[in-house]
C-alpha cells in the first residue's frame, strides 16, 4: 500500500505526517523543527520506505542523521561509480604503456621518461586532488572519480555540492609556470591548446548526460586544477573555466554560492553514480 504525506502546521510547530493511502492510521511523522523522525512501534521496520515518501518534502535543513537513512539506489554489480578510486583509469593506461622486463627496470633505475611517465604523473595528480576533495566529502558533498565515458575518455572527478556540479580536469606540472588565456594554456614555454577546449567539452557533455537522465536543467562548470605548479596566472582567461591550484581546490569550490538543495543534489548523484548513463 502506498504512503501519503500531509503537512501540518500549528503554533510554530511543523510536522510531516505519513499515512497509508486510504487509511487514517498514522505510520509516523517527521518533526521539521526538531529534525527527528518518529514511527509508530508497529511500523519501525519501514524507515527506508517512509524516508522515500518524505524525500520530495525535505529541504536543505534535513540533518545528516536523517540523510543517512535515505534509501540507496539499487545498482547492478560493477555499475556503481562511487566505488571507483581516483586515478584508476589513468593508472591502467600507464600500466599498458609501461616497458616490461629489463627495459622497465632500467627506465626506473635511470629515471628515464617513457610513454607511461606522463600517465603515471597524471594518476598521482588526480590522487592529490582527491585527498583535498575528501574534505568536501566529509561535509556531505558527493565526489565521483575516474568516470569512463563511451569512446574511452574519462572524467577525472565529478563533484556535486551546494554550489552546483563540477567536472575537474587535473593537470600535474611540477614547479611549472602556468599562464591561462581565453583559449590557450602555456606550461612554461609550451603551448597546450587542448586543455581549455577539452575541459569545456567535458563539462558540456556531462551536463547533457545528467540533464537528460535527471529531468532537471543541470549546469556543469568545468574546472582545470593544476597540481604542483610554481605559479598560476589566469588573469586573461575567459572565466567560463574555473582555474585553480589542485592543492586549494576544496576552498575554491566552497567559495561559490549555493544553488542546489539536498534533494536536487541527491537526485543528481543517484544518476551520476550509474556507469550505464556515461556509456550509453
Amino acid at each position: 500500500m502506498s504512503l501519503v504525506v500531509t503537512r501540518w502546521r500549528k503554533s510554530g510547530q511543523e510536522r510531516l505526517y505519513v499515512n497509508e493511502d486510504g487509511t487514517e492510521g498514522s505510520v509516523g511523522f517527521y518533526d521539521c523543527k526538531a529534525g527527528r523522525l518518529r514511527l509508530e512501534k508497529e511500523h519501525e521496520g519501514r524507515t527506508y520506505e517512509v524516508m522515500e515518501a518524505l524525500r520530495p518534502f525535505l529541504g536543505s535543513s534535513v540533518p545528516k542523521s536523517l540523510r543517512d537513512l535515505m534509501p540507496a539506489p539499487a545498482l547492478a554489480e560493477g555499475s556503481d561509480l562511487a566505488r571507483n578510486r581516483a586515478g584508476d583509469a589513468v593508472a591502467a593506461r600507464a600500466a599498458e604503456l609501461r616497458p616490461a622486463g629489463f627495459q622497465g627496470i632500467a627506465a626506473r633505475l635511470l629515471g628515464l621518461r617513457t610513454d607511461a611517465s606522463s600517465w603515471e604523473a597524471g594518476a598521482k595528480g588526480e590522487r592529490i586532488v582527491d585527498r583535498r576533495l575528501g574534505k568536501l566529502r566529509r561535509d556531505g558533498w558527493s565526489v565521483l572519480s575516474s568516470i569512463v565515458k563511451r569512446g574511452g575518455a574519462d572524467i577525472d572527478h565529478l563533484v556535486i555540492g551546494p554550489p552546483g556540479v563540477f567536472t575537474i580536469n587535473t593537470k600535474h606540472h611540477r614547479d611549472a609556470r602556468i599562464w591561462v588565456g581565453e583559449n590557450m594554456v602555456r606550461v612554461n614555454d609550451t603551448r597546450q591548446p587542448n586543455y581549455l577546449r577539452n575541459s569545456r567539452h567535458e563539462a558540456a557533455s556531462a551536463a547533457k548526460v545528467l540533464t537528460e537522465a535527471v529531468g532537471l536543467n543541470v549546469i556543469v562548470t568545468p574546472v582545470l586544477a593544476f597540481v604542483g605548479a610554481a605559479s598560476i596566472n589566469a588573469r586573461e582567461s575567459r572565466g567560463d573555466v574555473m582555474i585553480t591550484a589542485g592543492e586549494e581546490i576544496e576552498q575554491a569550490l566552497r567559495d561559490r554560492f549555493a544553488v542546489y538543495s539536498i534533494q536536487e543534489r541527491e537526485l543528481i548523484f543517484s544518476v551520476a553514480r550509474r556507469a550505464e548513463f556515461w556509456l550509453a
